[in-house]
């Protein structure tokens, strides 16, 4: 089963936390962390901020940088996971994992390495993915 964010998880965000969120996305590559680059400042606030961060970080995913685009994946991917029982524990079930894989399939399988025109798609479905959760609930 698909985990689903909560509606208040996504379109509550106050003025102040969008333009927090947008400060994010805009230093997404500051100060990386040289042994785990992936991560940087930026994408674990972005990770703490969780679903109203999303949007944003769609936007990224369609960049020319792909280093740029790899935060955004990052910060994407563990958003998602937590979704699916993700926490800095670990996974919250045996199953918890292996709905985040079949999750991110189910959503495209961004890619930041990918063409363009495959991440567009992707980040379609993403889109289309929250707006569906936040309209079930």
């Amino acid at each position: 089963m698909a985990a689903k964010p909560s509606p208040t998880h996504v379109s509550t965000s106050t003025s102040q936390e969008r333009d927090s969120i947008r400060e994010f996305v805009a230093t997404l590559d500051d100060n990386p962390d040289w042994s785990h680059f992936e991560y940087t400042p930026s994408v674990m606030k972005l990770i703490k901020v969780g679903l109203p961060a999303v949007p944003d970080l769609l936007d990224a995913m369609l960049v020319e940088s792909e280093v740029t685009r790899l935060h955004a994946y990052t910060a994407l991917s563990r958003i998602l996971a937590s979704t699916c029982g993700f926490s800095d524990q670990g996974w919250s079930t045996p199953t918890s994992q292996s709905e985040w894989e079949g999750l991110l399939n189910r959503l495209g399988n961004l890619d930041p390495s990918d063409t363009y025109e495959r991440r567009k798609a992707s980040v379609r479905l993403w889109r289309e993915w929250i707006s569906t959760a936040v309209a079930a609930n």
